[in-house]
């Protein structure tokens, strides 16, 4: 997991936070979803992500057939 420039994510107005694998546990068309509806925030630490890089992040690291929540 250390690939990815976040640790944590914080869903919706309700600030709920979850862990990369509680996020990627989410089926495919809520995620997707919520990404669209720019309802997402991703943190390392309590420094903020950039949205773009942090999806970019996931996305490489999934499409290179590894497992980002192992």
């Amino acid at each position: 997991m250390t690939d990815l420039p976040f640790d944590r994510i914080v869903l919706g107005d309700k600030k709920r936070h979850l862990s990369i694998q509680q996020f990627l546990a989410l089926p495919l068309d809520q995620r997707i979803a919520l990404i669209l509806q720019r309802k997402l925030a991703f943190f390392r630490g309590d420094e903020p992500v950039n949205q773009a890089a942090a999806l970019k992040s996931l996305m490489a690291l999934t499409r290179g057939g590894r497992d980002p929540a192992g």
